[in-house]
């Protein structure tokens, strides 16, 4: 399993709670979801209002968890809106023996 961790930061901290956003998030999830190997998908915002958020996503491969193309169009859109999206990272799950 693996795990895909992307956070980003809205340039307005207030866009966050806009309907638009709120539409192309509840796209976002249902994409994500509907893709191939996908496990769990789960979003959260920085609760002192800094604009500051993160997904979390969890896949059978590395290659589900790469993405990137199932969402570009989602992405730009949310970009128009003022998030800025850092790279992902990919997290190998390990556990204990």
């Amino acid at each position: 399993m693996y795990l895909r961790v992307t956070r980003g930061q809205w340039a307005d901290p207030a866009s966050a709670d806009s309907q638009p956003t709120g539409q192309l998030l509840e796209e976002l999830n249902r994409t994500i979801r509907g893709l191939p190997g996908n496990q769990n998908y789960v979003g959260g915002v920085d609760p002192s209002g800094n604009g500051r958020v993160i997904a979390i996503s969890v896949w059978d491969t590395q290659e589900h968890a790469r993405f990137d193309a199932a969402i570009s169009d989602i992405g730009s859109r949310l970009q128009a809106l003022g998030l800025r999206i850092e790279p992902s990272e990919f997290f190998e799950v390990r556990t204990p023996t």
